[in-house]
């Protein structure tokens, strides 16, 4: 991977300077005015806003939509991905809307129209920034269809004294220049753009290098060849990520919002199998959801594994599993092991299954009644009317639902759903508990539109690259007074008392991280941009610079209800000369509050994550 910069004047730039060229991302709400129309964009001059007067913690952090992809002839995930303008909610509701860049296409969302954590739902077009996320596997190939939308002219000053796009050929201005806004409108307009997923394995031509850039009115640059991206799948499992590339205005792109999440998953990787043997175990209390009645507890009290689900009480209680995939044809009958309290022999247990791809949504399989049944003991029950030819040998959305209906008082134990081929489960957090995260420092102006400083306003201490003389507009290094989480300025989440993933990337301009809890809690490291380490590693604190990735866990099983954690950065500006970032802004990320629930424990990692092989130099 080539480093990002803006001006080929810069290229002698060390690589943390050249690094500080690129522009930080926006946010991931859906756009309340999608069709807003981009003529009618032009640049604020509203003052910067006081970042002491935007409270904290006020909206909830944002999730990922995932593209949807379609399955070509050719073998290939094919995707079309439009980019454009909109505006949303990105300072809390009290402020204005910001404008915003975005990459948008067919998503996946859940029945309230958010995005789809469980992979099942119904898709829908969404414009977002970040943008949705692409799930990859490795070895399918995907074909993705990049469409520039973006007209009228840009929001920022794009400084046509650097060597960038120009794709008007206008000649590079002299000073005096003219002062921003309104610049020079041969630069403002058309809005150049080029797409490159940082890390990922490409042929030349698809790698959306700083010269393959595009217009919305079909203009190209001089190593343009397609704005139709083939990429092989071809990287061992990592995160990886996609941005606006474009020569000369990387910086200003990005920080309008074109950045997002691009993963790779490998199915032969063991770490990577979602996998059913914690559903069918009944090891995860949080795999079934309840559908009506009382809400499920896990208890150590089992018939295989280390827990089973509880019901206290439950009267009529109905439990559905998490989606999985099926991939086997079925047994004719479906088991569960059912503890009954004392007294509690009376009612009966219903199953249900679901694979809607397939048509079939709440087949029945049967009834079983409970009188008669041991009680103070595990009592297997037998569902014997599985549609076994309407499913097949496959099925990607597969479903169990249990239901408990006219049953006693006391505490039932649900455990050992026998029927479907077991797979082993990947031993770290997944769906709801695997969360990217992208973090961006940005500042605003009080009409709530992105500020960017030009090289004659650079804010106290951020001077260094500034030559207003030579560059009217352009300015090496900039710090944001917030951090951006997903999309919104300093989110909460609600967590639950349970490990999470997070994905970690720093898609600023140049503010490097320093990211630790509030609390001391550690964080445990299982990769970063290349994928998996070697071991996991426990640290209280970990740096993150321009582009990098970090996947890492965090526990908050044992952690009190209702405690509140904030994730801080303590990385100062423009390292290692800059100042301390401030408690109160710039030094805050997110919070985190630990909401009631049962508590699951973290699984085991295992000794070893990859493999890598150690390099050893045998030349100069």
């Amino acid at each position: 991977m080539r480093p990002i910069h803006d001006s080929m004047t810069s290229r002698c730039l060390g690589a943390a300077m050249t690094l500080a060229l690129l522009g930080g991302a926006a946010c991931n709400n859906a756009p309340d005015d999608a069709a807003a129309s981009e003529s009618k964009v032009t640049p604020s001059t509203a003052p910067q806003i006081d970042p002491t007067t935007i409270p904290r913690f006020q909206t909830n952090l944002q999730r990922f939509f995932p593209f949807v992809p379609t399955r070509n002839g050719a073998g290939q995930n094919e995707y079309t991905v439009q980019i454009n303008t909109f505006r949303a909610q990105q300072l809390p509701s009290t402020f204005p809307q910001t404008t915003l860049f975005g990459y948008g296409g067919t998503v996946l969302t859940d029945s309230s129209g958010n995005p789809s954590v469980d992979g099942t739902g119904q898709t829908a077009f969404r414009l977002t920034s970040p943008g949705p996320k692409f799930e990859q596997t490795k070895g399918v190939p995907a074909l993705i269809h990049y469409r520039n939308m973006l007209t009228g002219s840009h929001p920022l000053a794009v400084d046509p004294t650097l060597d960038w796009a120009n794709p008007n050929n206008f000649p590079k201005p002299t000073a005096p220049f003219a002062p921003f806004p309104p610049g020079y409108p041969q630069a403002q307009s058309p809005i150049a753009h080029t797409t490159h997923t940082h890390g990922i394995e490409v042929l030349p031509q698809f790698d959306g290098t700083p010269d393959t850039w595009f217009t919305a009115g079909g203009i190209h640059g001089p190593e343009f060849v397609s704005n139709d991206y083939v990429q092989p799948s071809s990287n061992q499992s990592a995160a990886f990520w996609y941005h606006d590339h474009v020569f000369g205005a990387t910086r200003l792109d990005v920080g309008m919002g074109l950045s997002g999440y691009s993963i790779l998953r490998d199915p032969n990787n063991a770490l990577d199998v979602l996998g059913n043997s914690d559903i069918l175990g009944m090891e995860d209390v949080y795999q079934w959801k309840r559908v009506l009645g009382v809400t499920p507890g896990n208890s150590t009290t089992h018939s295989q594994g280390t827990f089973s689900v509880s019901l206290a009480n439950p009267g009529t209680t109905e439990l559905r599993s998490d989606p999985f995939q099926v991939t086997a044809t079925l047994p004719s009958s479906f088991s569960v092991d059912l503890f009954i309290p004392t007294g509690g022999a009376t009612g009966s247990a219903f199953m249900f299954v679901d694979c809607p791809s397939k048509g079939l949504t709440r087949f029945s399989i049967g009834q079983v009644t409970l009188a008669g049944r041991t009680q103070n003991a595990f009592n297997t029950l037998t569902f014997n009317q599985v549609p076994v030819s309407q499913i097949g040998n496959s099925c990607v959305d597969f479903r169990i639902t249990v239901r408990l209906q006219g049953v006693g008082s006391g505490t039932y134990l649900l455990d050992n759903v026998r029927g479907p081929t077991v797979v082993t489960s990947t031993p770290l957090p997944t769906r709801e508990f695997e969360v990217p995260l992208i973090v961006q420092s940005r500042s605003f102006r009080t009409d709530g539109e992105i500020f960017y400083p030009l090289a004659t306003e650079a804010p106290p201490g951020e001077t260094i690259g500034a030559n207003p003389d030579v560059n009217p507009y352009w300015l090496l290094m900039f710090d944001g007074e917030t951090n951006v989480v997903n999309g919104t300025v300093w989110p909460n989440m609600n967590v639950q008392r349970h490990a999470y993933r997070f994905r970690f990337l720093n898609s600023s301009n140049q503010r490097f991280y320093r990211f630790q809890l509030s609390n001391g809690m550690p964080f445990t490291i299982i990769g970063e941009d290349g994928g998996y380490l070697r071991s996991a590693q426990s640290v209280s604190a970990f740096n993150e610079g321009v582009t990098q990735r970090v996947d890492t866990i965090i526990d908050f099983s044992n952690v009190p209800v209702g405690t509140k954690i904030v994730m801080q950065n303590v990385e100062v500006r423009q390292p290692p000369i800059g100042a301390a970032p401030n408690p109160n802004t710039d030094g805050t990320v997110m919070q985190f509050t630990v909401v009631a629930g049962p508590t699951v424990p973290p699984r085991a990692l295992p000794a070893t994550l990859n493999s890598i092989a150690t390099l050893t130099p045998d030349r100069p």
